[in-house]
C-alpha cells in the first residue's frame, strides 16, 4: 500500500510540473506576442508616417510648382526672375539639410554655394488636424548646355540643334578630356538624366574633374517653337516665289514692323532671291540676281600723228580713237558666269565741240547723220567669264582718222554726252541689268596731257538710279578699272561694300550643295539705298531689323532639343553656341570660325546687351544676338587668324549661324523637397528629402485658361 502511494505522488508532481511548463510557454508567447505586435504596431506607424513623409513630397512638389507659376504669371515672366524659389512668409524655419550628401550634385555647381541652408515650412492640415509641414528650394536650371546632345555633330548652320553646339573643355571646364567624354558617352553611357550620375560617372572615367563639377550643363532640354514680341505666331517665310506671293501682305506688315522702310520693294527683292531664275522683276528696282551688275564707265581717248606721203604730197595724219570701258563686278561668291554681253542704246553716246579747243577738231565730230561708232555695233561679249567676286572690262571703240587737222598745242579734245541705259544681256540675251549713268564728260588727249573721266556707281545694284552714280572723276588716271570702286567714298554707306549672295531657291526647301535656308538669310536683301541691306545686326545710322523675331520658318511646332535659352546669364552655355561658328561669306562658302576667346566676347556682350533682369524675364527677341558695334567686331577680330569680319557678309555669319541655336521657348527647375509628418499626437515624425527636376512652358499651353505646359522629367527619393 506505501509503495503504491508513492508512485501516486510522483506523478502528480510530474503533471505539476508539466502544467507548469505549458503556463510558462503560453507565457512566453503572450508576451511574444505582445511584443511583436508592439513591434509591428511600430513599424505600421512608422511605415505610415514614412508612407505619410513621401506623399508629403508630392504636396511640397505640387506647391513648388504653383509657387513658381503664380510668380512668373503675376510679373509676365518668361524666364525665371530669380536664382530660386523657396517657401516665404510665416511657416516655421528648419535647418533643412536639402543639400547635404549626393543631393547637391543634381544641381549645377554655380549656384549650390548661394543656396539657403533654412527653409520656411507650411503646414498640412486635414480639416484642423496638422498632419505634416513641407518646403522646397528650386533652382532655375535654364539656360545651360544639354550635355547629352552637345558634339554630336559637326558645327554647321544650326540646323542640327543641340548637336551642333561644340563642347570645348576650353569653355565648358567641368569636362576633363574631350575625346574620352565623348566616346564614354557614346559607347557606355548612351545618355546621363541627371548631374549626379553625370558627375560620378564622370569622376569615376576621368572625364570629369572630381574638384570641378557641372556648373555650364544639364542633363535635359525641350523647346517649342518662338514667338513674335507680341506673343503671336512668327510669319512663315517657306514656299516658292507663288506661295510667297500669296501671303504678301502678312509678310510685308512684318517687315514694316521690323523697321524696313520700303517693304513693298524688299519683299519684290525676296521674291527674286528664292524664285529659281536669274531673271531680275524689275530693272527699275534694286531686285538683286546673281548676274553681272555695270559698276563704273571709264571714257578715255588716244591721238596718233604720223607724217606720211598723200598723193606726192607730205601731210600730218591725225588718228583720234574714244574708248568708252564698261566694267562689270560679279560679286557672288557660290558660281560663275559665262556668256553675258554689254549693250546700250543706239543714241546712248554723243560727241560734240569741247570748248576753244574742241573748235579745232570739228572735223572729228560726226555730221547728225553719222557715227563714229561702226554701224550697228552697239554690243560686245563680255571677254572674261566671271568667276566669283570678279571684275570684267569691256571696251567699245570709236575712231577718226583726219588728214592736216590743225592742233592747239598738239592736242586734240571732245565731249561726250552719255544719255541713254547700259545693259548686261545674259547668254540668253534677256536683259538682266540696267544702268543709266548720265552726265558729261571732257576728253583731251595729245601732247602728254591726257585726261579720261570716270563713272562709278556706288553700290551696283542701284546702278539703274542717276542719283547713285558718284561725282564724275576727271583725271589722267581717274577710275578704278578691274577693282572695286574707291572704297574712301563708300566707306560711310550703310554697312560697307560686301560680297552678295542669292539663294535661286525657296527657304524651306533642300537645295544640293547649300541645304535648307535660314532666317537670317534675309539679311542679304538690299532696302534701295547705297550698300545698306537688312540688318542682323546694329549699322552706322541703321538700328537692326528684328527679323528673327517676325519670322519663322518653322510650322510643324515640333519639339526641338538641346538650344540655349537666349536670356541665360551662363557665360559659357552662350559662349558654346557661338564657338566654332562660321564666319561665311555665303551658306557654305567656308571660311575662318569663332574662336575659344571670340566667343566669350559674344557671350558677354550678349549678357551686358540683355540689361537689367527685368528685360531678360521677358524677353522673346532672338534679334538680341544683334546687338552689337564696331568695337566688339574690332576685338574679336584681335582674336581670329584673320580679319575675317571685314564685310557685312561675314559679320552677319555670327548671328546668321547661330540663330537656330537659340531660344526663348524653355524654363527647367530643380527642385528639392522636404516633407515631415507628424503623428497624432502632434509629435514630429519622419523627415523625407527627394530632388525633382522639372520643365516649363513659358509660353501659355491653353492661352483661354492662361496655363502653362509642366512636365515632371525626374524624381528620385534621396
Amino acid at each position: 500500500m506505501m509503495k503504491r502511494l508513492k508512485n501516486q505522488s510522483n506523478r502528480a508532481g510530474i503533471a505539476l510540473v508539466i502544467v507548469l511548463g505549458f503556463v510558462a510557454v503560453l507565457a512566453v508567447l503572450a508576451v511574444s506576442l505582445m511584443i511583436s505586435m508592439r513591434i509591428e504596431r511600430l513599424a505600421t506607424n512608422s511605415y505610415a508616417e514614412t508612407t505619410r513623409a513621401r506623399q508629403l513630397l508630392n504636396v511640397a512638389l505640387s506647391r513648388a510648382l504653383d509657387d513658381i507659376d503664380e510668380e512668373m504669371l503675376s510679373s509676365s515672366s518668361l524666364y525665371p526672375p530669380s536664382l530660386m524659389y523657396y517657401n516665404q512668409g510665416a511657416g516655421r524655419i528648419v535647418e533643412s539639410n536639402l543639400l547635404k550628401g549626393i543631393a547637391a550634385r543634381y544641381a549645377p555647381a554655380n549656384y549650390t554655394s548661394s543656396l539657403p541652408s533654412s527653409i520656411f515650412l507650411r503646414d498640412v492640415t486635414v480639416g484642423t488636424t496638422v498632419v505634416g509641414r513641407v518646403g522646397y528650394l528650386a533652382m532655375d536650371s535654364s539656360g545651360l548646355v544639354d550635355i547629352n546632345l552637345g558634339s554630336l555633330t559637326n558645327r554647321h548652320r544650326g540646323f542640327g540643334g543641340g548637336r551642333e553646339i561644340q563642347i570645348s573643355p576650353s569653355i565648358l571646364t567641368e569636362i576633363k578630356t574631350l575625346s574620352d567624354f565623348l566616346d564614354y558617352r557614346s559607347n557606355t553611357w548612351s545618355r546621363v538624366d541627371t548631374l549626379a550620375e553625370l558627375y560620378y560617372a564622370g569622376v569615376k572615367a576621368s572625364v570629369i574633374a572630381s574638384n570641378n563639377p557641372p556648373r555650364s550643363i544639364f542633363t535635359y532640354s525641350r523647346y517649342g517653337f518662338d514667338y513674335d514680341p507680341e506673343g503671336k505666331e512668327k510669319v512663315y517665310l517657306g514656299g516658292d516665289a507663288d506661295e510667297l506671293e500669296s501671303r504678301r501682305d502678312e509678310i510685308t506688315e512684318a517687315l514694316q514692323k521690323s523697321g524696313v522702310a520700303n517693304p513693298q520693294e524688299v519683299f519684290d527683292n525676296l521674291l527674286d532671291y528664292v524664285d529659281t531664275d536669274s531673271d531680275p522683276r524689275s530693272l527699275e528696282s534694286f531686285n538683286t540676281e546673281a548676274v553681272p551688275m555695270i559698276n563704273e564707265v571709264i571714257f578715255s581717248n588716244s591721238l596718233q600723228n604720223a607724217v606720211r606721203e598723200i598723193e606726192s604730197e607730205m601731210k600730218t595724219v591725225s588718228t583720234y580713237n574714244v574708248y568708252m570701258t564698261v566694267e562689270t563686278w560679279f560679286p557672288f561668291a557660290d558660281r560663275t558666269n559665262t556668256g553675258s554681253q554689254i549693250s546700250m542704246d543706239s543714241g546712248a553716246v554723243k560727241f560734240s565741240p569741247a570748248g576753244a579747243a574742241g573748235a579745232l577738231l570739228q572735223k572729228l565730230i560726226p555730221d547728225p547723220d553719222t557715227s563714229l561708232l561702226p554701224p550697228g555695233v552697239y554690243q560686245r561679249t563680255i571677254p572674261t567669264n566671271h568667276v566669283p567676286n570678279s571684275f570684267a572690262l569691256t571696251t567699245f571703240q570709236w575712231q577718226r582718222i583726219a588728214t592736216n587737222v590743225p592742233l592747239n598745242n598738239g592736242r586734240m579734245a571732245v565731249r561726250v554726252n552719255l544719255d541713254g541705259d547700259l545693259f548686261v544681256l545674259d547668254n540668253r540675251g534677256s536683259k538682266v541689268d540696267k544702268a543709266r549713268p548720265i552726265g558729261t564728260a571732257n576728253l583731251i588727249a595729245g601732247a602728254g596731257q591726257d585726261q579720261r573721266s570716270s563713272f562709278q556707281v556706288s553700290d551696283p545694284r542701284l546702278n539703274h538710279r542717276t542719283d547713285a552714280w558718284l561725282p564724275l572723276e576727271f583725271s589722267a588716271t581717274a577710275g578704278t578699272p578691274g577693282q572695286m570702286n574707291n572704297p574712301q567714298k563708300l566707306k560711310d554707306m550703310g554697312e560697307g561694300p560686301s560680297t552678295m549672295y542669292v539663294r535661286d531657291f525657296p527657304l524651306d526647301q533642300f537645295k544640293l550643295g547649300v541645304g535648307l535656308g535660314t532666317v537670317g538669310e534675309l539679311g542679304f536683301l538690299s532696302v534701295g539705298q547705297p550698300w545698306r541691306t537688312i540688318a542682323l545686326y546694329n549699322t552706322p545710322g541703321q538700328p537692326l531689323h528684328p527679323v528673327l523675331d517676325y519670322f519663322t520658318l518653322d510650322t510643324t511646332n515640333q519639339v526641338r532639343r538641346g538650344l540655349v535659352n537666349i536670356n541665360s546669364t551662363n557665360r559659357a552655355a552662350l559662349a558654346s553656341v557661338f564657338y566654332a561658328n562660321w564666319l561665311d561669306v555665303a551658306p557654305e562658302a567656308g571660311g575662318p570660325t569663332v574662336t575659344v576667346n571670340a566667343a566669350f566676347s559674344l557671350a558677354d556682350n550678349l549678357i551686358q546687351q540683355m540689361g537689367p533682369d527685368q528685360t531678360r524675364e521677358k524677353n522673346r527677341k532672338l534679334s538680341l544676338l544683334g546687338q552689337f558695334d564696331q568695337g566688339l567686331i574690332n576685338g574679336i577680330n584681335g582674336e581670329l587668324t584673320t580679319l575675317a569680319l571685314s564685310n557685312d557678309a561675314t559679320r552677319e555669319a555670327i548671328i546668321r549661324n547661330s540663330a537656330n541655336l537659340f531660344s526663348y521657348r524653355q524654363n527647367l527647375f530643380t527642385i528639392f523637397l522636404y516633407g515631415q509628418s507628424i503623428t497624432p499626437g502632434g509629435a514630429t515624425g519622419v523627415e523625407q528629402r527627394a530632388v525633382a527636376i522639372v520643365w516649363r512652358d513659358p509660353e501659355f499651353d491653353d492661352p483661354a485658361n492662361q496655363t502653362n505646359k509642366t512636365l515632371l522629367r525626374f524624381y528620385k527619393n534621396l
